[in-house]
């Protein structure tokens, strides 16, 4: 036999808790869009604006001439991870490319 626990909370705490699961929810939707679905430009130029995010900023401690070095040529080969902008421009998938570069490094450690 199971027994029924209810609880009654005041209707002000009950108000707050929903607006902090309203707030944590949009927070996670908005976190899925930018970080499963951005390509990113790798260098910021003149007319980048200031919160769009570069590839720079997805690669935290690694510079744009090691990853030019060792992950470029890699990267643009993984399908999923580049996409062609224009006739010369790249555009990359900075978040996959952050878990595809955490995910090698080991395969180009020397």
């Amino acid at each position: 036999m199971t027994e029924q626990v209810s609880l009654q909370l005041p209707t002000d705490m009950l108000m707050q808790l929903g607006v902090q699961v309203f707030e944590q929810a949009v927070k996670t939707a908005e976190q899925n869009i930018i970080y499963s679905h951005q390509f990113v430009q790798m260098y910021r130029t003149k007319s980048t604006p200031d919160d769009q995010l570069t590839l720079k900023d997805y690669l935290g401690a690694i510079s744009l001439k090691d990853f030019n070095t060792y992950w470029r040529t890699r990267v643009e080969a993984e399908p999923g991870l580049t996409i062609k902008k224009g006739e010369s421009q790249r555009l990359y998938h900075g978040f996959k490319i952050a878990k595809y570069i955490e995910e090698h490094v080991d395969e180009v450690m020397v």
